[in-house]
């Protein structure tokens, strides 16, 4: 059974609270990427076999410090389940075995010594959803019970199917094992009955379906905000930091485009206002005749390489001008333009 991430009611169970911390993206930066390259290389049947080698090697390289809860104290035996389930869901079709021999090689060529050895003997697809049902079941049992002992508790489809599925499971295996069956879904059965009470096992029930009074897409909506809000409240290392940053990033969108708005006509009224002003000038005054030698002037006198002789000659002009003529600034312009001609 499929597990659903989104579902407000299932969010909360320790078995898919554990998957969901296996499947983030930040262990495929801790993966052994040339050992899985290799792997790739033996395995071209296996469409996305690197990736998921990265993927699994990096949560293996972690085992130590994996943030799950397990029913007893070893991480490496739900991290085998984790494992298993996603290999046989990636590739319904294929030999699994073959590929567990090759992943087991490459952990043996790494680190002989490794603390969490992939499993040889869950294989048999049947006889493993078996075993992980059984203890994904047991280890939401405490959460399951707490739920029911609610006043009018209620729940969704998706989390009624669950216990619904599971249950059955569990009584299927328990006439197995219980007439002396050897296989290793019943060795699992007796150590779970050790640490479980059996009874609560035996007699959960389904919980009453509650009506939903959103839309789907409202629902979905909902579901998302709060997936956001937990993940920041829990201290999630990877997605948490980034979902309290796009928060603050949505909040502040409208705030900055009414600050740009505000910033852009603070700049653009001046500069209208600026060269209507010069327009006026430059069309009804002397001034802005002036202004324009002035400018024909310098730019005229950029092209030449040796300025302290042509700021002698300017001199001289202007001199000579004044001299001459009443009208300077005719003068100084046709000397302008005369000079910068030649």
């Amino acid at each position: 059974m499929a597990y659903s991430f989104r579902d407000d009611d299932m969010h909360y169970l320790l078995s898919t609270i554990n998957y969901r911390q296996l499947e983030k993206h930040t262990y495929q930066y801790k993966g052994d990427e040339i050992y899985c390259e290799e792997l790739e290389k033996l395995s071209t049947n296996y469409e996305g076999i690197k990736e998921i080698c990265i993927h699994i090697t990096g949560v293996l390289n972690e085992i130590n410090n994996l943030p799950i809860t397990t029913l007893f104290q070893d991480r490496c035996e739900f991290v085998n389940y984790w494992i298993f389930d996603k290999l046989f869901k990636t590739y319904p079709t294929h030999n699994i075995y073959e590929i567990i021999l090759r992943l087991l090689n490459i952990r043996q060529k790494k680190d002989p010594n490794d603390i969490c050895i992939i499993r040889q003997d869950l294989n048999v697809k049947n006889d493993f959803y078996k075993m992980k049902l059984l203890y994904d079941y047991a280890l939401d049992n405490n959460t399951i019970q707490q739920n029911n002992e609610k006043r009018d508790f209620t729940c969704s489809k998706t989390y009624s199917d669950y216990i619904t599925n599971y249950h059955k499971n569990y009584h299927d295996v328990k006439g197995e094992c219980d007439n002396g069956d050897t296989k290793l879904y019943c060795e699992l059965f007796r150590k779970i009955n050790q640490i479980v009470n059996k009874n609560n096992l035996l007699l959960l029930k389904p919980c009453l379906l509650k009506i939903s009074t959103m839309s789907d897409s409202e629902e979905v909506g909902s579901i998302k905000t709060r997936e956001t809000l937990d993940t920041a409240k829990f201290g999630d290392e990877e997605h948490g930091e980034k979902a309290v940053v796009n928060s603050l990033q949505s909040s502040s969108t409208d705030l900055s485009v009414d600050t740009t708005s505000s910033t852009s006509m603070a700049i653009v009224f001046p500069l209208i206002g600026i060269s209507l002003i010069i327009f006026i000038l430059h069309k009804f005054t002397p001034l802005g005749f002036w202004i324009q030698s002035r400018w024909v002037k310098k730019k005229t006198i950029g092209l030449y390489n040796d300025e302290e002789e042509i700021d002698k000659c300017l001199g001289n002009t202007y001199e000579s001008s004044n001299k001459n003529t009443d009208n300077n600034e005719h003068n100084v312009s046709y000397h302008a333009f005369r000079n910068s001609s030649y």
